[in-house]
C-alpha cells in the first residue's frame, strides 16, 4: 500500500493520527484502497479508534513508542 500516512509490514497496517477528522479521512482512503483492489479485511482482527496499540512487538501510544511489559520482564 502506498498511502503516506500508513505503515505496513506483511499483513499489518497501521494508520496514526492525532486529529479525529484526519483519522477518519485516512481510514476511508485505506478502506477504499482495499475495495479498489478487491482485498478483504477480517474486521474481528481490526482495531479502530485506539489510543494505544501493539504493533510489531512494540506499544504505540498517543505520546510515542514504548515496549511491552512482558518483553521487559522476560529479559530482567
Amino acid at each position: 500500500m502506498s498511502l503516506g500516512f500508513t505503515k505496513c509490514y506483511i499483513f499489518n497496517i497501521i494508520t496514526l493520527n492525532l486529529i479525529l477528522q484526519d483519522y477518519m479521512q485516512h481510514l476511508q482512503k485505506v478502506l477504499d484502497h482495499f475495495k479498489e483492489h478487491k482485498l478483504k479485511l477480517h474486521f474481528c482482527k481490526c482495531q479502530i479508534f485506539q489510543v494505544q496499540v501493539e504493533y510489531m512487538g512494540h506499544m504505540i501510544y498517543l505520546g510515542g513508542l514504548g515496549v511491552k511489559k512482558k518483553k521487559v520482564e522476560v529479559i530482567s
